[in-house]
């Protein structure tokens, strides 16, 4: 599925490339957290430590499946009904008017069609309409029903290298303290992984992994109180 969905960008970006539609470049953020030498808290399962690269473009958290009304003014798309499911929608494209975001499943009349199709919000009321797009040309189908029930956020980029990693807190047993060690990425040559690890506080309050360096301050099976003295280096 993620495959389809990354040919369905490609055809959407290079639609994109006209007078008329620009296309959009997911945003690159770089995640350092927490500030070190700083007393932090966290409950049981919480991520303690957190580094790396992160493409995101800008989304839409749809709630409730919506479809057309009305007609395409085309013959090829005459009658045909547009389903858009609930589901995460993502933006890549914007003209003078509108923004918009592609669904990975929508349908026209019921089955898969080959273009890039979703909803395009309005940048001068807000208003929403079904939209597809074929070749360099957006066709639309005015409002979709029922109204959409939708939130913005951030959605991570699938054709975008990224890499996180993390440590998060995974409980005490005795005077041992557990984490799970954990890599985000879509790269394919990391792929993802996770690992276990335990340290006794007998030994020592400053625990270390994968150059991270952190001083337990409190242990308990629902908290832990710590500072981050070093986080994870860069990768090069």
């Amino acid at each position: 599925m993620k495959k389809i969905y990354l040919a369905a960008i490609l055809i959407l970006m290079s639609g994109c490339a006209t007078a008329s539609l620009r296309g959009i470049q997911p945003n690159l953020e770089k995640i350092d957290i927490p500030k070190l030498n700083q007393e932090q808290q966290a409950e049981l399962g919480d991520t303690i430590v957190s580094k790396g690269t992160l493409y995101t473009y800008q989304g839409m958290k749809l709630l409730n499946e919506v479809h057309s009304k009305g007609d395409f003014k085309t013959t090829f798309l005459y009658g045909s009904v547009v389903t858009i499911p609930q589901g995460d929608l993502i933006v890549q494209c914007e003209d003078s008017n509108w923004t918009y975001f592609s669904s990975k499943d929508f349908t026209v009349g019921g089955a898969p069609f080959q273009a890039v199709g979703g909803l395009r919000i309005s940048k001068k009321n807000s208003s929403v309409e079904v939209f597809l797009l074929a070749g360099s040309h957006p066709y639309t189908k005015g409002p979709p029903e029922p109204t959409p029930n939708y939130q913005l956020k951030k959605i991570r980029a699938i054709d975008k290298a990224s890499f996180q990693q993390e440590l998060l807190y995974n409980g005490k047993v005795g005077n041992s303290v557990k984490f799970m060690y954990r890599e985000l990425s879509n790269d394919v040559m990391r792929p993802a992984f996770s690992q276990e690890i335990q340290y006794d506080l007998n030994e020592s309050k400053t625990i270390g992994f994968k150059g991270v360096r952190i001083e337990v301050v409190e242990a308990t099976n629902t908290y832990l109180k710590y500072k981050i003295l070093k986080s994870f280096p860069d990768v090069v």
